[in-house]
C-alpha cells in the first residue's frame, strides 16, 4: 500500500528531497507542492470545461434556453486560461473553439423556438379574427367588454383626464454566502465558481447548486 505523504524526489519536476503526495491523476506518480497544486488547477479547469460541455449538450427547446443554465464565457475562458494542459500560444486558439461549439448548439434551438413562436403567433391571429366576427354580434353593451376586438368601437370622451402611475416592481436580486458557496463546493469537489453562476441563474442554495454541478459532472 502506497503512503500518502512521504520525502523525497518528485516525479513530475527535478526537484528533490521534499515532501511528496500523490498525484490526482496517477496514485503511482509522487510529487511536490507546487506539482500538485499546478494539477489541482488543470483538474478544475479541466471540470469546468467538461460541465459546459455536458449543459451545452442538455440544450433543449424550453424556458432553461433563456435562463443562463450555461457556464458563461467568462468562466469557460478562465478556465482555459488556469489549464496549463493546455499550451499559452493554443489558450485563445481552445477558447474560440469552445466558443465555436457553444454557437453552433444554440443555433438550431433558436431556430425550433423561432417556429414554435410563429406558429402561435399565427394560432392567436386566427383567434383574434374569428373573436373579432363574433363580437361583431353582440349587443353594443356588450360589445363593450370587448371592445379590443371590435375594429369599429368607439368608446365615449372621458369628462376628465385622469392620471394613472404604476408603480415598479422590485428588481430581482440574488444573495449569498461566500463562505457557504466554497464549503459546499469543497464537499462535492466541484469548482465554487460555477456554484456561485448556478445560484445565480437557478435560485438554488449554497448546497443545493453544488450537488447539482456535481450531478451534472457525474460525480454523484
Amino acid at each position: 500500500m502506497l503512503n500518502n505523504i512521504r520525502k523525497g524526489d518528485c516525479d513530475c519536476c527535478p526537484k528533490t528531497d521534499v515532501m511528496l503526495t500523490p498525484s490526482l491523476f496517477d496514485i503511482h506518480m509522487m510529487q511536490c507542492d507546487d506539482c500538485a497544486a499546478k494539477e489541482a488547477r488543470t483538474q478544475a479547469a479541466q471540470q469546468t470545461i467538461d460541465a459546459a460541455r455536458k449543459l451545452d449538450d442538455s440544450i433543449e427547446l424550453k424556458a432553461d434556453i433563456f435562463n443562463a443554465a450555461t457556464v458563461s464565457f467568462v468562466e469557460l475562458e478562465a478556465a482555459v486560461m488556469n489549464d496549463d494542459a493546455i499550451p499559452a500560444d493554443q489558450k485563445n486558439y481552445k477558447v474560440a473553439e469552445l466558443a465555436d461549439e457553444r454557437i453552433k448548439k444554440l443555433n438550431p434551438v433558436i431556430f425550433e423556438a423561432e417556429e414554435a413562436l410563429l406558429k402561435l403567433k399565427n394560432e392567436r391571429y386566427m383567434w383574434i379574427e374569428q373573436t373579432q366576427k363574433v363580437v361583431a354580434k353582440l349587443r353594443v353593451d356588450h360589445q363593450a367588454k370587448f371592445k379590443q376586438y371590435n375594429m369599429n368601437y368607439k368608446p365615449e370622451a372621458p369628462s376628465k383626464k385622469v392620471k394613472t402611475v404604476t408603480p415598479a416592481g422590485p428588481s430581482r436580486k440574488v444573495t449569498f454566502d461566500k463562505a457557504a458557496v466554497y464549503a459546499a463546493a469543497k464537499k462535492y469537489g466541484v469548482p465554487a465558481a460555477q456554484v456561485q453562476s448556478i445560484i445565480v441563474s437557478k435560485g438554488l442554495s449554497a448546497e443545493g447548486a453544488a450537488k447539482h454541478f456535481a450531478e451534472l459532472m457525474g460525480l454523484i
